[in-house]
């Protein structure tokens, strides 16, 4: 096997830690409402529903998304058989970029089992998923 040197700047991944600034991950604070959407940013050209973090997660995942215009969005959480399992948020934004999290939760109030899961960031022109993942 190469060195991790030659791996690197060959351009390989290969578990170099994160160079850009990271939450600290020693202790959060969660209001336990998995609803909830802040918005960060006031501006962005792009809609786009960006990777979940963490990835895979236990209590709690933190999803971030952009909104390029005015729009009535919804983002949701389906199960592996297309079951939508959790509404996030069901409404208009303006445009900009958010964030909500998702507990786990289902729109029952129950606890989902461990699994493969898919957030979908959706408009009356775009549709974007990404998978995500809970484990207990």
């Amino acid at each position: 096997m190469a060195s991790a040197s030659s791996l690197i700047n060959s351009g390989v991944d290969v578990g170099i830690p994160f160079l850009e600034t990271a939450p600290d991950l020693g202790a959060f604070e969660f209001d336990g409402i998995s609803t909830s959407a802040k918005n960060i940013s006031a501006k962005t050209n792009e809609f786009n529903l960006n990777q979940n973090f963490p990835n895979p997660f236990n209590l709690s995942t933190q999803i971030n998304y952009s909104i390029n215009k005015l729009s009535n969005i919804e983002i949701s959480i389906y199960d592996v058989l297309g079951r939508r399992i959790k509404i996030l948020f069901d409404g208009e934004k303006s445009a900009g970029e958010y964030r909500t999290f998702w507990n786990g939760i289902d729109e029952n109030g129950d606890v989902v089992n461990s699994g493969v899961y898919f957030i979908i960031l959706k408009s009356s022109e775009y549709s974007i998923s990404r998978k995500i993942v809970l484990l207990k």
